[in-house]
């Protein structure tokens, strides 16, 4: 399924995020609609991305099937699905993403301008007393 990140994308106009099946995806501007897109095959990714509302299909007869799968519980599916799709596969390439890009399978999408984690160890103030 084909889907719409719905975020601010990074200063090179991509998205990225990683699904529970510890695939990384690249949502790469789409020139005809201006909105970055990435063909997501798994069920679960699927499901997970559109769990988070940042993102959304980008075919209007894939909303029915969004539903069902936001719907269903993630433990729920052991290989179902019809095995349809494309078959034009993904936009990532694993090999080009930066090296600062967690692959947890649980992290948030980046997005652009997001401010680096703070130091860890140091409380309001800075000082210690």
């Amino acid at each position: 399924m084909k889907l719409i990140a719905t975020i601010k994308p990074r200063t090179d106009g991509t998205v990225l995020a990683t699904g529970p099946s510890k695939q990384d995806y690249v949502f790469k501007m789409d020139v005809s609609t201006g909105d970055p897109t990435c063909e997501v095959e798994d069920e679960a990714d699927i499901a997970h991305f559109l769990g988070t509302g940042n993102f959304e299909p980008a075919d209007e007869a894939d909303f029915e099937r969004a539903d069902q799968l936001v719907q269903k519980p993630a433990d729920g599916d052991a290989g179902g699905g019809d095995g349809g799709g494309d078959g034009g596969g993904n936009d990532s390439d694993p090999d080009s993403l930066p090296d600062d890009i967690p692959s947890d399978p649980n992290a948030l999408p980046v997005e652009s301008g997001t401010a680096p984690a703070p130091a860890a160890g140091r409380g309001k103030g800075g000082r210690a007393r």
